[in-house]
């Protein structure tokens, strides 16, 4: 089942988003093919503000683990997290 995950920052996390980029970032790859898709969300002036991601998992609860392990989660990085259920309907990469 495909989860999409909205993370978003807390304010004045930017730096802290940064340092720790390189390490979200080898997490994240480090999943492998459950990450369908991936990024920063990003505001006006492209300035990450969140994360969103599309993974699939065989439930909520896995992909809150994954969540939870995130190095962005573990230093605090996130203010909000929405976990839904999520059907892929258009695209490039969706196979029906």
């Amino acid at each position: 089942m495909l989860f999409m995950v909205a993370a978003f920052d807390r304010p004045g996390m930017l730096e802290t988003r940064r340092r720790l980029r390189k390490a979200h970032v080898a997490y994240i790859d480090a999943l492998g093919s459950c990450i369908k898709v991936g990024g920063a969300m990003l505001n006006d002036d492209e300035q990450p503000l969140g994360s969103l991601l599309v993974i699939d998992a065989k439930d909520r609860a896995s992909i809150e683990a994954l969540v939870d392990a995130d190095p962005f989660a573990k230093a605090g990085v996130f203010e909000r997290i929405d976990i839904r259920p999520w059907r892929a309907s258009m695209g490039a990469w969706v196979t029906t």
